[in-house]
């Protein structure tokens, strides 16, 4: 039979990495929160071909003349693209093929759009950061409660064992 003292050792390090996986899973949670999406906005002045991956034999994606697209990162032969909700990729030698937007008025409501978008995007974040903060912290909470009342019931069984051995 264990003894008093170690089962308190037993609860007290189950505890212990109760708290530090859950310290753990809130910093993970956080960090893959906070990425965002920035870049330029640039119009495609002819049909491009984009790929899946930095690979010309991936999957192919025709891009039309007129269409809108978000350079969002580059290397030194590819540009990551965002277009019509997918990420893409596009050979650096292609950029000839890109323009800025000819309608200034038309670029700016764009813009305004793209910084409206962005805003909602943040705030989205944070609210779903909060959810799972709230989620996380109330299943810590839940655990503790939990492992006081197991303390408890298993602290009044020891007595009432010890009592009736007397």
């Amino acid at each position: 039979m264990i003894s008093y003292v170690k089962r308190i050792e037993r609860i007290r390090i189950i505890v212990g990495l109760l708290l530090f996986f859950g310290a753990l899973c809130c910093y993970c949670l956080n960090i893959s929160a906070s990425e965002q999406v920035t870049g330029s906005l640039q119009t495609v002045t002819e049909d491009i071909v984009a790929y899946d991956s930095m690979d010309v034999s991936s999957g192919r994606v025709d891009i039309k003349a007129g269409e809108i697209i978000l350079v969002a990162d580059e290397d030194s032969e590819w540009l990551h693209v965002l277009y019509q909700g997918s990420n893409l990729y596009i050979k650096k030698t292609d950029a000839s093929a890109f323009g800025k937007l000819e309608n200034e008025d038309a670029a700016k409501e764009l813009e305004k759009t793209a910084q409206m978008d962005k805003s909602w995007i943040e705030s989205y974040i944070v609210q779903m950061k909060a959810i799972r903060s709230g989620r996380i912290w109330r299943t810590v909470i839940a655990v503790m409660i939990v492992a006081v009342i197991v303390f408890i019931v298993m602290n009044s069984i020891r007595r009432n064992t010890s009592g009736k051995i007397k």
